[in-house]
């Protein structure tokens, strides 16, 4: 068996058992929506990371943990399910939902987008 198909055949195994990092999607907001954000109503899609709430336990375990919101580059919020309702102040935001592990360390996968908060659009 060649190098490559040894590669190719432990990284389907890696996929196929979830020892990835997993992925997460932003389903809402979308990029470029303008919204109220009082609160914003976050939904996600998460698969192959199972979302775990604290414990206390910071210990690493592969294939778990919880989302870390960031608005413009600063922690807003750490989430462990797949929606949320997050208190945004009015402003053009940069949107990045990260995957990280019960010790915060990141998984690497992540999904982000551009928002803007308009007061305004409140009923």
């Amino acid at each position: 068996m060649s190098r490559l198909s040894r590669l190719t055949s432990s990284f389907l195994l890696l996929a196929a058992v979830g020892c990835g990092p997993g992925e997460v999607v932003i389903l809402s907001p979308v990029d470029g929506e303008a919204l109220c954000g009082d609160p914003m109503v976050l939904q996600l899609d998460v698969s192959g990371f199972r979302l775990v709430a604290p414990t206390g336990d910071e210990t690493h375990r592969e294939g778990r943990g919880h989302l870390d919101v960031v608005l413009n580059g600063q922690d807003a919020a750490m989430i462990w399910e797949e929606q949320a309702n997050i208190g945004v102040e009015a402003g053009v935001w940069r949107l990045r939902v990260e995957l990280s592990y019960d010790d915060h360390s990141p998984t690497g996968a992540f999904d982000e987008l551009d928002i803007t908060v308009d007061p305004t659009l409140c009923p």
